[in-house]
């Protein structure tokens, strides 16, 4: 379980949770379309030298999908170590 300020946010077993939330790095796409920020299951983004970043939550593959088909652009599926995944629930 995971709590934030006294809720519970979070209650998965340790794999579920390490599969449902996930990076994407977003190769050659600076721009993300604000459409697809508003998408649900987007916890955070960044940009990088490279691309963007997302940090996602929920059904990973079908948001890859999405992403891909939106922007034309490489999306690279990255795990997500168990400190990470607490952060970013936490931001």
């Amino acid at each position: 379980a995971i709590l934030r300020e006294g809720r519970l946010i979070r209650h998965d077993d340790l794999d579920s949770l390490c599969q449902s939330v996930k990076e994407l790095r977003l190769t050659g796409l600076e721009n993300i379309p604000p459409a697809l920020l508003d998408s649900a299951g987007i916890l955070r983004r960044a940009s990088t030298d490279a691309g963007s970043v997302l940090v996602v939550e929920g059904d990973i593959p079908a948001i890859a999908t999405r992403i891909r088909h939106a922007t034309n652009c490489d999306v690279i599926v990255v795990n997500l170590n168990l400190d990470d995944i607490f952060l970013e629930l936490h931001r």
